[in-house]
């Protein structure tokens, strides 16, 4: 029998949704952002898109720690 799914709505409005799998002995999560493509304005296509590329490889000298870093201090 499947275990119920449990959910939590936190008053910053952050939803929590989980399943109990009480026979295993780790966590796993997922992190569902309203960003990407869909959020990107009509004359910036593409640039979600570069900067995921970016935080993955890194850009120039910067790898990709040096880059989000930087990316974060905007």
């Amino acid at each position: 029998m499947a275990q119920p799914i449990f959910s939590h709505i936190f008053r910053n409005g952050l939803v929590l949704v989980a399943e109990p799998m009480p026979w295993l002995h780790s966590a796993a999560f997922t992190m569902l952002l309203p960003a990407g493509t869909a959020q990107e304005p009509e004359d910036r296509g593409g640039l979600s898109t570069l900067t995921a590329e970016l935080a993955f490889r890194g850009a120039g000298p910067r790898n990709s720690r040096q880059f989000l870093q930087d990316l974060e201090a905007l």
